[in-house]
């Protein structure tokens, strides 16, 4: 459970942070000397001076009679992040998704157990490379609550988008490994292979982030503690999910 509550606080704070990092316009202020400094004013002495955080946390004071001009303007694209009419053509990409899915958990065919109704529920990031207007890659890990049952996924994420647009419909696949636990049970040893298929959409909130949307088939190996002929043994037992997820794209 202590690893479960360590891995939410991780992901929430991987995701909130770029959702308020990323501002869209900083505050720009051009020297007469012909140099300027972009960041953020925090303090402002009409006449006087004023306070310019700058680098993320830098502060520096700037006398107004070295002041030629203070302006807004956009943020520059990272060095490392490229763009063609708004559409990311390559870079790092960051995918975080909140998923909900209903399906049957397979009994042990020795026991001839009818299959049950389940639900997961998931919370994932991926983290990886947009590698051109269609293709992105990425590993994706996260947190998956059943009834009774918990996993930590970690998997490839493949997805590609069928448009260059940022409106755009997508197809995705992924593959991995999920270790699991099972009621009570303190040791990861009762998850399994897992993979996904599915179609979606992107559709633009803003100048740099998106929502996805998306539906799918997911599956899920698990293992249980069970006996069979006196002996106590790990089963293994198949889940087949319908799955939806929503997320936002940075």
């Amino acid at each position: 459970m202590r690893i479960s509550i360590f891995l939410i606080t991780f992901l929430l704070t991987g995701f909130t942070q770029p959702i308020f990092s990323q501002e869209l316009q900083e505050d720009v202020v051009y020297m007469n000397n012909g140099s300027f400094l972009r960041g953020k004013i925090v303090e402002m002495h009409p006449g006087e001076s004023l306070r310019l955080v700058y680098g993320g946390k830098d502060t520096i004071s700037i006398s107004m009679s070295d002041v030629k001009l203070i302006r807004k303007e956009d943020v520059p694209e990272m060095p490392n992040v490229k763009f063609e009419n708004g559409v990311k053509t390559w870079g790092y990409t960051c995918i975080f998704e909140l998923g909900y899915g209903q399906g049957l958990l397979e009994g042990f065919e020795w026991k001839k157990d009818t299959a049950e109704s389940q639900y997961a529920i998931t919370l994932s990031v991926s983290n990886g490379i947009t590698l051109s207007p269609y293709i992105y890659l990425g590993i994706g890990t996260g947190f998956e609550l059943w009834r009774l049952k918990k996993f930590i996924p970690i998997y490839l994420d493949f997805r590609s988008n069928l448009f260059k647009s940022a409106n755009t419909p997508f197809l995705y696949v992924n593959a991995g490994y999920s270790p699991g636990w099972d009621g009570a049970e303190k040791r990861p040893d009762f998850g399994g292979a897992m993979a996904g298929i599915g179609a979606g959409a992107k559709i633009r909130l803003s100048k740099k982030q998106l929502i996805t949307l998306s539906l799918g088939y997911r599956f899920q190996e698990t293992r249980e503690k069970v006996v069979h002929n006196m002996v106590e043994t790990k089963g293994v037992r198949d889940a087949h999910f319908v799955n939806f997820r929503m997320g936002f794209i940075f």
